[in-house]
């Protein structure tokens, strides 16, 4: 009797069980289902979002964000600047990134990265030079030698951008000064992604580097770019930097005052770049974008040029009449301008080096057999 008493037991807590775990099984369900719900609301909800921002930007690029001179008229950017640049604000999240270093180790596993980058930077130097000595060579020079020196030339521009997003990502999710943070974390993002850009092109421009070496540009014009691109990564980071951590932090005023003087620094830079950049990559714009005629070609890339001088300029002007999310636009146009144009030139010159190493092989292979029929010729 106490064996079919404990039997009926375990088979009441067996039912019991089963009805437990099929509620489980059930409720898992539901929770997969409404997690898939709630992940299609929210990409629905991104898509609209997205197409909301693109319409408020298109009726916005019109509409002045200040009134005209507001920002040199009164102390609105004094006001701004002791807002900011408060020491006690800076000071409370400062102090919150070494507790954020070591709550992520994946940043200190990037840091380390950082420091190999650093310290081999001469041994990876070395082989970039190295990968340009056979070069004019037809019998011993090897593509894979320049895509090798394009890859060393990526290498060596992540150090110091790579620290700065390293960085970037330490402000995010601050809970102290949390939009303070979350502005440091958006802009320093972003400028590492240009100081990349514009590392990666001055690399590129190295003595004995790609363009030099590989590509044969003369040295005197190489080292005038690589001035010029110096240059504008000393004026132009800074200022886009500052752009991004005023809109982020003042979204309402589209940056205050501040945002403005940071997009007129922007634009300036970009001009001046553009007014100092030397003729010969006025001839490479002529020779990528057209194959007309010299005379019509030159005409072009000079336009373009003038166009790409006089436009920040104009922009500089809708700023100070209030158009400064126009002059945003068009700060980030004139940006994707200047990236695809260095993208396909590079493109260009990869395709016309390997052009260059087939012909020359051809050349050498054809008059090969030509001394061989004349040798074979001489010896009947």
């Amino acid at each position: 009797q106490v064996a079919a008493a404990i039997r009926d037991d375990l088979h009441e807590l067996t039912r019991k069980r089963r009805e437990l775990v099929g509620q489980a099984v059930d409720l898992e369900n539901t929770y997969a289902g409404t997690l898939g719900d709630l992940e299609l609301s929210f990409h629905r909800y991104r898509s609209v979002i997205s197409e909301y921002r693109q319409f408020i930007s298109e009726r916005l690029l019109w509409i002045p964000s200040r009134n005209p001179f507001s920002v040199f008229i009164g102390d609105a950017l004094p006001t701004q600047l002791a807002e900011v640049f408060v020491v006690e604000r800076w000071v409370q999240v400062l102090r919150q990134l070494p507790q954020e270093l070591v709550a992520q180790p994946v940043n200190i596993l990037l840091l380390l990265v950082v420091l190999v980058l650093i310290f081999g930077s001469s041994w990876l130097r070395a082989r970039l030079i190295e990968t340009g000595r056979e070069v004019g060579y037809v019998r011993s020079e090897l593509y894979s030698n320049t895509i090798l020196a394009l890859l060393l030339s990526l290498v060596l521009s992540l150090r110091w951008p790579l620290l700065m997003w390293i960085i970037a990502r330490l402000f995010e999710g601050l809970e102290v000064e949390a939009e303070l943070a979350a502005a440091l974390h958006k802009a320093l993002s972003r400028g590492a992604m240009y100081f990349w850009g514009l590392e990666f092109l001055r690399i590129l421009l190295w003595p004995k580097g790609l363009f030099e070496a590989h590509f044969r540009w003369p040295q005197k014009r190489t080292a005038a770019i690589r001035r010029r691109v110096l240059r504008l990564e000393q004026t132009f980071l800074p200022a886009a930097v500052l752009v991004v951590f005023s809109l982020h932090l003042y979204p309402a005023e589209v940056g205050g005052p501040l945002a403005a003087v940071a997009v007129i620094m922007v634009l300036l830079s970009i001009a001046y770049f553009f007014h100092r950049m030397p003729h010969f990559i006025q001839g490479k714009m002529a020779m990528v974008l057209t194959d007309s005629s010299k005379m019509r070609s030159t005409a072009l890339a000079r336009f373009l040029r003038e166009l790409l001088v006089w436009v920040p300029l104009a922009t500089i002007v809708g700023v100070l009449f209030g158009y400064i999310y126009t002059a945003m636009e068009f700060s980030l146009l004139l940006i994707k301008s200047i990236v695809l144009f260095c993208v396909i030139l590079l493109f260009y010159e990869l395709g016309l080096r390997w052009l260059r190493m087939t012909r020359r092989r051809m050349v050498v292979k054809v008059r090969q057999e030509a001394a061989r029929v004349s040798a074979d010729d001489e010896a009947e």
